[in-house]
């Protein structure tokens, strides 16, 4: 290596540790990041959404007995069975891939009947009533229009997560990607399997993927 190759290797060795003492080299995600981005995916969920009727970010013991009315309101098509595309995150009436996310937002936000300029959960239709817990980044139990169209910035530009989803793989008892009408009516029974606490509610971090790679149906 003549001269010039030496000073090039050791002008980049110096930039490479520069980068490194300012924080920019990549870096493992922290498990709090991770969880929290886990906690994202699972409320991403149309049935999620459906269950979690408070948009508290939880699915309570109500929520948990009023599940098959829940998601019968994912049925867009009536036939009495929830399929793969009603199924899939982000495929939801409102937002998703389809829509671009100014779009997405201005939708949401025609839910704003106080005319404040934000949502709360009360506003939302159910399938929908997560998005403030979701989108509520300053914690104030409300989302404005700038928290959503941020969420629905960074939820358009999310890859599919590859692992099975808990939530859906419980649901789903016969694991053909869709929701029978008995399996609707089931899913009371088959949501108690996931409370891994018996505290008789379901949180974000029991349905998180990670924690659900042998997930089973329980209908």
């Amino acid at each position: 290596m003549g001269l010039r190759g030496l000073a090039f290797a050791r002008a980049a060795a110096l930039a490479a540790a520069g980068l490194a003492a300012a924080g920019c080299v990549a870096e493992e995600p922290a498990p709090a990041d991770m969880a929290r981005d886990d906690d994202r995916q699972v409320r991403r969920q149309p049935t999620f959404g459906a269950l979690d009727a408070d948009g508290d970010g939880a699915i309570a013991a109500g929520e948990i007995d009023a599940a098959p009315a829940s998601l019968a309101a994912l049925d867009e098509d009536g036939d009495g069975r929830l399929s793969a595309d009603e199924l899939r995150p982000g495929n939801a009436p409102i937002g998703g891939p389809a829509r671009p996310p100014a779009d997405a937002t201005a939708a949401f936000m025609a839910f704003d009947g106080d005319g404040n300029d934000a949502l709360e959960a009360a506003e939302l239709p159910s399938p929908f009533r997560s998005l403030v817990a979701r989108a509520d980044a300053d914690g104030d139990a409300v989302a404005t229009e700038a928290e959503i169209l941020a969420l629905m910035t960074a939820e358009a530009g999310d890859p599919p997560d590859p692992r099975p989803a808990p939530l859906l793989a419980a649901l789903d008892a016969d694991g053909d990607g869709t929701l029978s009408a008995t399996e609707i009516v089931s899913a009371p029974r088959s949501l108690r399997a996931l409370d891994s606490d018996g505290d008789g509610r379901l949180t974000a971090a029991e349905l998180r993927p990670a924690a659900g790679d042998d997930a089973g149906g329980g209908a």
